[in-house]
């Protein structure tokens, strides 16, 4: 019987030393920037800038179907998995337990091109869906190997967007980068060197796309085909 009892808790998830850590101020405030600025948070108002680049009926339609879609449905499925306990918690913080959630986003990013892509949506919303395809499908394979930072990848992709329609008067945006990659720090849920890389890839992945639409379009907000 005691084996089995030290074979069964040897099984137990292991303690995230961040959870052990006395509760300051400053824990406190990386709390609620990685709650307020979390991936789902800046993808749904990312959506919401471009709609209102676009500003047309058909616009809106395409992007909330987009953002229901590829992030909706997979956020009430992370959070059904807190409610099951299969996960730790909403941030996944334990990498091994990131595949099957990373799974379910890739599906659905991909789901969500499709839709707009037979529907003949806007070309920005289009290319912007086809990267978010590769951003979440390359996030998925490093996940197998490494924690890399989804919050720096995607508070970086954010910001380059909104540079990208307001310039400099979006400026203060920018800074939000670093205040992501020092909460997650602050809270020991990634290193260094995961938060640069996030953030380096989203930069990546969406200055690449935004040249592709800018040499199509003219710019990200017109609608062409």
């Amino acid at each position: 019987m005691e084996y089995g009892m030290e074979m069964e808790q040897s099984f137990e998830p292991t303690i995230d030393p961040a959870e052990i850590l006395p509760t300051t101020w400053d824990r406190r405030l990386a709390r609620i920037i990685s709650d307020v600025i979390s991936p789902p948070v800046v993808t749904i108002f990312g959506a919401l800038f471009f709609a209102m680049a676009i500003d047309t009926p058909s616009g809106w339609i395409w992007t909330g179907s987009f953002v229901f879609v590829v992030m909706c449905i997979p956020t009430l499925y992370i959070v059904w998995l807190v409610k099951r306990g299969m996960v730790t918690d909403f941030h996944l913080r334990v990498r091994e337990q990131r595949l099957k959630p990373n799974l379910m986003i890739a599906g659905c990013s991909i789901a969500g091109w499709l839709l707009l892509l037979a529907g003949s949506a806007p070309y920005p919303l289009v290319a912007l869906a086809g990267i978010g395809v590769i951003q979440t499908t390359t996030l998925l394979v490093i996940t197998t190997k490494w924690k890399i930072s989804g919050h720096s990848t995607g508070i970086a992709s954010f910001a380059i967007l909104v540079w990208s329609l307001y310039g400099a008067v979006a400026f203060p945006v920018l800074l939000t980068i670093p205040l992501v990659a020092w909460a997650r720090l602050r809270l020991k849920r990634h290193t260094l060197l995961q938060t640069i890389a996030g953030a380096l890839m989203g930069i990546g992945f969406m200055a690449f796309i935004l040249h592709l639409i800018s040499n199509h379009c003219g710019s990200i907000g017109q609608i062409c085909g």
